[in-house]
């Protein structure tokens, strides 16, 4: 379980070892500050909403909407990736997916949609948290079983299982506003055999 454990994290460590210099589109760590058992991070701040937010505040994306915000995010993932020293991303929430939209407000998404229509997303920057937070680990990380083999062997192997793991429950959730569980909770699970 340990080295099980050890995959889980290398995307969070990976992006934690960089702070305040992040890849292209990738939420940057400004800075780290160890409180006891706590590890405060400092990131940079977004003028834009995360999906999570968008879907909440706007309903579901419509379907043209959806596949534009998931070919800007597949090219994200890709930008960030292409550098050397990065890792693979195995994990990707709503949450940690923002659109830079020069505004916390939903109203400024809304307008450049209704201007644009469905173009609007690739107009659009996306920045993306990799590393984890509080929140994102009590809800646990999601995968089944062979893909958590997959993260095991390390590398940048298995684009397709990759872009799987990412894009279905993101996808899932822009058009539904539903979280789409692809497997069992790893963190749920420990949480539950220790009890």
């Amino acid at each position: 379980m340990n080295q099980s454990r050890t995959g889980w994290f290398e995307q969070h460590r990976a992006a934690m070892r960089r702070p305040g210099r992040g890849f292209p589109n990738q939420l940057a760590v400004q800075s780290l500050e160890p409180r006891g058992r706590t590890l405060l991070i400092g990131e940079e701040r977004i003028q834009g909403l995360n999906l999570h937010s968008i879907v909440h505040q706007l309903g579901p994306l419509p379907s043209r909407d959806a596949f534009e915000m998931g070919s800007k995010l597949t090219a994200a993932v890709d930008a960030i990736e292409r550098s050397t020293s990065s890792c693979p991303i195995w994990w990707l929430p709503p949450e940690n997916i923002y659109a830079v939209t020069g505004s916390e407000d939903s109203a400024s998404l809304k307008e450049a949609l209704d201007r644009f229509g469905s173009t609007a997303w690739q107009r659009l920057p996306m920045r993306l948290r990799l590393h984890q937070t509080a929140a994102s680990l009590l809800d646990g990380v999601q995968l089944p079983k062979n893909l958590l083999k997959l993260i095991e062997t390390g590398g940048k192997s298995n684009d397709n299982a990759r872009r799987a793991a990412v894009l279905a429950p993101v996808m899932w959730f822009a058009l539904t506003g539903k979280k789409n569980r692809l497997g069992t909770s790893y963190f749920r699970r420990r949480r539950k055999r220790s009890c």
